[in-house]
């Protein structure tokens, strides 16, 4: 697979990326000044249009073609189409709550969320299911927080943060266990490896008695 294949099959997250970048560069230079409610409806929807966007690829275009790293079925597709769906939900509720000045910065960070619930999603290698899960977590963190005039909200994203990163480092430590077990970070390798009966000798070197 040739680098213009691999960007068609992520070209969802490709897509949530330039909206990220948009939605910033509308709200911080061009609506800077305008009322807070235009610039939340502004912002809002070029992120309700780069989630359609996104969308329509997976149901109209399907991509085909296969990688080691990403899924590219009907489930998976499903997945994000859904996942978009309800960022696309968040967004229109998030448009009438007038709780936050820093608008594109919410709508960048909510669609990096996404983003990584996407790639999570379709991962099918154990390095980028961590990088997926981490590219979840962070900017959750920070929208957990979003809100720094209320007390429960920093509260909620210290504890969480503190929470992620103890749990990061578990999942890190399990499946570098998964990754010795099955020798090798690709899921579809390390089934073949346990359905062959290579429980551990490629990496870890254990006998069977």
């Amino acid at each position: 697979m040739n680098y213009l294949e691999l960007a068609a099959l992520v070209a969802p997250e490709i897509i949530l990326t330039l909206t990220a970048l948009l939605v910033l560069f509308v709200d911080l230079g061009a609506m800077r000044e305008e009322p807070l409610k235009n610039r939340l409806w502004v912002s809002g929807s070029f992120a309700c249009l780069g989630c359609i966007v996104a969308a329509a690829w997976l149901l109209v275009v399907n991509p085909t073609g296969q990688h080691a790293m990403f899924a590219n079925d009907s489930l998976t597709h499903v997945v994000q189409v859904a996942l978009l769906a309800m960022a696309f939900s968040a967004i229109i509720l998030s448009t009438t709550i007038n709780f936050t000045e820093h608008v594109g910065e919410y709508l960048a960070l909510l669609l990096l969320a996404t983003i990584g619930m996407m790639l999570l999603s379709a991962s099918r290698d154990l390095l980028m299911i961590f990088l997926s899960l981490e590219l979840t977590s962070l900017p959750l963190y920070v929208l957990t927080a979003f809100a720094k005039q209320k007390v429960q909200s920093v509260e909620a994203g210290l504890k969480y943060y503190l929470f992620g990163g103890v749990s990061a480092a578990f999942a890190l430590f399990g499946l570098s266990l998964v990754y010795g077990l099955g020798g090798s970070t690709n899921l579809s390798q390390i089934a073949a490896n346990l359905a062959a009966g290579k429980l551990g000798r490629i990496h870890c070197g254990w006998q069977r008695s």
